[in-house]
């Protein structure tokens, strides 16, 4: 393997696992070490969490791994704004803080101070427990599930290390990061992996090794691209079967530099199906549209054609080019033109759903009998009116009770 590019911190290149001693500084009292473990315990992989030793303002942990790690990365990650500098040295993780760590109440249930595993000691038998008010002894009741214990104290929302966990638990996205060897070097977030058995990327993998074809068809030249410092984010969709992601990829930069790249995969499979259902309702409402027997037409907020169908043409005696871009108020009688303004206004303003008009009967001669349009609004998901969908009828195809209120009473 290559020496990476200049610039790349040569921690980022290793892996750690099995048992990884860390020194933290300062540490001066037995609080501030059990604040310590239990945000060791916060690193992802933690399988053990050991104070072995606290003297001359520092701690000593044991930190068993479950799996590789990369140790450095996590604890600038784990001590954010915290932390002044994270160093190994023969194997050992010296972690120097800006201060000491901020303690909170670790006090036990039964009153005995905490241990430093993350987790609460069993109470003493000599000890009494604490009672629900009545002198009832709290869990005395055997069917009663013990509540969990919080393996933490109270976290600082500041602290990078709340976002990762509330990564982790987005089951909608996967995050890797990627060095110039296309090596991931971190994996984040709750989406199984869109490939193979669905278990995540191992760190320290290839990308190559675990990218499969359907989904990564020419990602080594985008990643390379975005590590060239490609100007645009890499962003697109794949579809295997039914399942659909949206990869992006981005620069992750440290002092003006491009360390590495930022893949980020999203599940968009209800997005595809949104969009395909749409398509297939989109048809059938055209079909509906242009086969009607009844004039239909779209009009923009303003009041001009935007589409009409052919039987509109029938009746009109006009055809899609003389309507389309032409206002509504047009075809009507000057008085009725002002009212058609006065009723989109009210369209507008939402103090009706809906208006009727009727044409000038000049226009309406090509169909014999007078001709009536009902247009009704098309409402924006903010607010306003996006359009009309337009109805035209002869009058005497309309109920006795419709004819004479119609443009003043519920239209």
């Amino acid at each position: 393997m290559t020496a990476g590019p200049p610039g790349v911190p040569d921690l980022i290149s290793s892996l750690s696992q099995g048992t990884v001693p860390i020194v933290v500084e300062p540490v001066h009292t037995a609080a501030q070490a059990a604040e310590l473990d239990l945000m060791l315990w916060r690193i992802r992989g933690t399988s053990a969490v050991e104070l072995r030793e606290l003297d001359a303002g520092e701690a000593t942990f044991d930190v068993g791994l479950g799996r590789p790690v990369a140790m450095a990365s996590d604890l600038r990650t784990l001590f954010g704004r915290d932390l002044v500098s994270c160093r190994r040295e023969d194997g050992v993780f010296r972690v120097r803080l800006s201060a000491p760590p901020v303690t909170h109440d670790l006090a036990a249930p039964d009153g005995h101070a905490a241990p430093l595993t993350g987790r609460w000691e069993a109470a003493s038998p000599d000890v009494p427990g604490p009672d629900d008010g009545d002198g009832t002894p709290v869990g005395d009741d055997p069917d009663e599930p013990i509540a969990p214990v919080p393996l933490g104290a109270p976290l600082r929302l500041a602290d990078p290390a709340v976002l990762v966990d509330a990564l982790d638990a987005d089951p909608t996205t996967l995050v890797l990061l990627i060095d110039h060897e296309l090596v991931i070097r971190a994996v984040h977030g709750g989406l199984p992996a869109p490939w193979g058995d669905h278990a995540p990327p191992a760190v320290g993998a290839s990308l190559n090794d675990v990218a499969p074809p359907h989904l990564h068809r020419g990602l080594a030249d985008r990643v390379s691209a975005v590590l060239r410092g490609a100007d645009v984010a890499q962003v697109w969709t794949t579809a295997d079967g039914g399942d659909a992601h949206e990869v992006a990829l981005r620069p992750v930069q440290r002092d003006g530099r491009v360390i590495g790249c930022r893949a980020t995969v999203s599940d968009v499979s209800d997005r595809r199906h949104d969009r395909e259902l749409l398509r297939d309702l989109t048809a059938v409402f055209e079909v509906a549209f242009r086969e009607a027997p009844d004039g239909q037409g779209l009009l923009a907020p303003d009041g001009t054609w935007l589409r009409s169908n052919p039987a509109l043409h029938r009746l009109l005696g006009r055809s899609s080019g003389e309507l389309r871009g032409r206002a509504l108020a047009d075809l009507l009688e000057p008085a009725d033109a002002g009212r058609e303004a006065e009723l989109r206004l009210e369209a507008e303003r939402g103090d009706r759903e809906r208006y009727a008009v009727d044409l000038d009967p000049r226009v309406a001669a090509a169909a014999g009998v007078g001709v009536r349009v009902l247009a009704a609004a098309i409402r924006a998901p903010g607010g306003g009116v996006r359009g009309y969908v337009v109805h035209a009828v002869t009058t005497d195809e309309l109920p006795d009770e419709l004819t004479p209120e119609i443009v003043e009473g519920p239209w």
